[in-house]
């Protein structure tokens, strides 16, 4: 399912004391401006296409259909149209269509297969506005490997089982009145709005045993860290688990960073040393938080998926929100993206997934 919402008009780059070309939002994320490349695609008369102009700014909402009939099988469905939502599968597209119920959206378009269609359905509802069926949002052809005699293995393709994990935990909003502020040097304690989200943030981790915490030194992150901290070792008293835990809390060195390179540098560096954490063999199966600002989260994200420094500006966190990043083959092996941006669990208190982060500083 994919929606279109609309956004307000552009507001002027937010720049770090120098000019770069990203523009920089601190308090959820980045966003980068550039011009959008020609289209490859080539008319009847041999010309090229160009992609009509967008006169206002619009965000896209993309929402993966729920569990299907082939998905509690471990079967790969690619084009075939035969499976449907499992029970499972409909209570999480209803679980979606209460995330996104009081956000607007001017179109929806959907796959045409079932399991998406009927996704689509109980997300969107009541709302008058027809949904689109579009043919080029199926999935791919993947001939003999979605028949029902699959070669794959049955649960083999459902994923292999992380060994390691690594949670990114946004810190809540804090109490500094210029929230666009992207400096290290700016360092204020959460508001009231910020410890609600850490709290909220460490209900969700209580059914999940983590060690260690690794935060950031700023005011936030060790306040947000604790909030887990004491939420993961009363587990045995609020019923999550049968045995008291204990939880490290470790600090990460102090991070300076001014400018887009800083960040990438300092990600750089976070990244190898929770590579290091994650490579301790004392305890398997380590589930490691790192608490921090968004800037050192997303460089962590774009170092795991291999990119260049010039894609810092391509994600977006929000204060509070969670990022996995799974390791099936270990600390070794490569690290696989289990989400981004995460904020259910934050209910009222997160930001409305249609709401511009142009205004930010009004929030």
């Amino acid at each position: 399912m994919l929606a279109l919402a609309s956004s307000p008009s552009s507001s002027p780059v937010i720049r770090l004391g120098i000019r770069t070309r990203l523009g920089i939002r601190a308090s959820s994320g980045l966003t980068v401006r550039r011009r959008p490349p020609p289209s490859d695609e080539v008319g009847v008369d041999g010309g090229r296409l160009a992609f009509p102009e967008i006169g206002a700014a619009k965000r896209v909402v993309l929402v993966r259909h729920g569990q299907s009939t082939w998905n509690e099988e471990g079967r790969i469905q690619g084009s075939s149209d035969h499976s449907v939502l499992t029970t499972k599968g409909e209570a999480q597209a209803e679980t979606s269509r209460q995330m996104l119920l009081s956000d607007t959206f001017d179109v929806c378009f959907t796959s045409p297969l079932i399991r998406s269609k009927r996704t689509a359905e109980i997300i969107w509802d009541a709302r008058m506005e027809e949904m689109i069926p579009e043919s080029d949002l199926r999935e791919i052809d993947l001939y003999s490997f979605q028949t029902p005699n699959s070669p794959i293995a049955a649960g083999a393709s459902a994923g292999r089982k992380a060994r390691n994990r690594i949670i990114l935990v946004c810190h809540g909003t804090t109490q500094s009145n210029d929230e666009v502020s992207f400096s290290s040097a700016v360092d204020k304690p959460m508001n009231m709005l910020g410890i609600i989200q850490s709290q909220k943030t460490a209900e969700l981790l209580l059914d999940l045993k983590v060690n260690p915490i690794i935060c950031t030194p700023s005011i936030a992150s060790i306040d947000t860290s604790m909030t887990i901290s004491k939420v993961q070792e009363a587990a045995d008293c609020l019923g999550a688990d049968c045995i008291p835990r204990y939880v490290e809390v470790k600090k990460m060195e102090a991070f300076a960073f001014d400018t887009v390179q800083e960040i990438w540098d300092e990600g750089g560096r976070a990244w190898d040393t929770l590579l290091q954490e994650l490579a301790d063999e004392s305890e398997p199966g380590k589930n490691v938080v790192v608490v921090g600002h968004p800037a050192i989260h997303i460089a962590l994200i774009v170092r795991c998926l291999n990119l260049t420094k010039e894609w810092l500006g391509s994600f977006h966190l929000d204060a509070g929100s969670i990022s996995v990043i799974d390791f099936p083959d270990g600390p070794d092996g490569r690290g696989v993206i289990r989400c981004v941006n995460y904020t259910a669990h934050l209910g009222r208190w997160s930001i409305p997934i249609t709401r511009s982060t142009l205004d930010d500083e009004e929030f």
